[in-house]
């Protein structure tokens, strides 16, 4: 199996790469960063895997193997759906794959289907916003292509919109999206080809950012249904997704479709409430097998906290991070900091700190876990 990877995460390292091994699958990993791969046991090929003509030339110019091409990287969806679809083997489609790295593109698509009709506007340039008429605030303002919750912003008139565009394209080499703001709860539903596995009831920070600090195992059977829907609108069947939702007064609305693994270690939890299958049945997808997807046992409760930091500066003291299991329940801690680390607050979830989640049975019992195990983590935490 081919890999296009990015940056290294936990989910490559720890989950997919297991995953291989088990299923008896040698990995090849193409990767801009390979300096960041170094320690790793697979055979890391140096290539520019944003440009899929680049990794055409690097599987050619070796001769590799295409049993297989598969990546878990938000960036390199369309990437990967176009190097399978060349060499014939299961792929993603390109358009559905393009379709979900461009925000303002799938806020089209879903209106042409009729599935939905915010509103919504990409801008290039602050001259452009500053032209434009008839702003509906509030507003959401995000990176056409963005990725955890950097850049996004809830604007209440046009001031702050202006001011934050200002900035933004100072720094940004991309669209700014600005979208109607959708109040209600949050949620995700996670998907593998077409089959339901469930989704997450998420919790987020105050206004006006949008960092994710917890999620729980649950969501709305009319939300989910939904998703579905228009999910095989869209043509987003193959492989893993997931997508972010909102239940409106008037009904679900989506946020965005992510085609790739759920992320910030909630893909362990749905590996661990799937007795360990999740991350082998999404390589298998990408093999072509047809799966069966696990039933989750009711009584399975998951529950994730994302420790972020309030303030910048430097860490003096900060736990390391460790997998265990206590009193029947798996308890998973991944630290994204450590000490002598410099912390510039982003406003996204580029500020974790570290994440922890717990699996088992029962709801009470892995609630009142998690609240003891954060209890201890927080502890741990020391600022220079």
């Amino acid at each position: 199996m081919i890999f296009l990877c990015h940056v290294a995460t936990p989910a490559i390292r720890e989950g997919f790469l297991p995953a291989a091994q088990s299923l008896g699958r040698e990995v090849i990993l193409l990767t801009d960063r390979p300096e960041d791969y170094q320690t790793y046991p697979q055979r890391v090929l140096a290539c520019d895997v944003f440009n899929p003509m680049a990794v055409l030339d690097c599987i050619t110019q070796h001769n590799l193997p295409v049993e297989a091409v598969f990546s878990n990287s938000d960036h390199l969806q369309t990437q990967t759906a176009w190097i399978g679809q060349f060499f014939g083997v299961p792929h993603k489609s390109v358009r559905a794959c393009y379709l979900a790295k461009n925000k303002s593109l799938m806020r089209q698509e879903l209106a042409r289907l009729g599935l939905e009709s915010i509103w919504f506007r990409h801008f290039h340039s602050l001259e452009e916003l500053k032209a434009a008429e008839q702003i509906p605030f509030p507003c959401v303002a995000k990176p056409i292509k963005g990725v955890a919750s950097i850049d996004v912003k809830y604007l209440e008139d046009s001031r702050q919109l202006l001011e934050f565009a200002g900035t933004f394209y100072s720094k940004q080499r991309q669209p700014l999206l600005l979208e109607e703001y959708l109040p209600g709860a949050i949620y995700s539903v996670e998907t593998l080809s077409g089959h339901l596995l469930g989704g997450f009831t998420c919790t987020l920070t105050e206004l006006p950012y949008f960092i994710e600090t917890g999620a729980r195992w649950g969501v709305p059977a009319a939300g989910a249904a939904y998703v579905m829907r228009a999910l095989e609108a869209v043509g987003a069947t193959f492989g893993a997704c997931h997508t972010e939702l909102v239940m409106t007064t008037a009904g679900p609305r989506i946020i965005e479709i992510n085609y790739r693994s759920i992320g910030d270690q909630s893909d362990f939890m749905l590996d661990n409430l799937s007795g360990g299958s999740y991350f082998q049945n999404v390589l298998r997808t990408a093999l072509g097998e047809t799966i069966q997807p696990p039933v989750i046992d009711a009584e399975l409760h998951s529950v994730a906290h994302y420790l972020f930091a309030e303030r910048a500066g430097q860490l003096s003291q900060a736990p390391d991070g460790f997998v265990t299991e206590r009193e029947g329940c798996a308890v998973h801690y991944v630290p994204t900091k450590k000490a002598r680390d410099v912390v510039d607050l982003t406003h996204s979830n580029k500020d974790y700190l570290g994440m922890l989640h717990v699996t088992g049975p029962g709801r009470q019992r892995v609630e009142e876990l998690l609240e003891r195990e954060l209890q201890s983590l927080r502890a741990g935490f020391q600022w220079a």
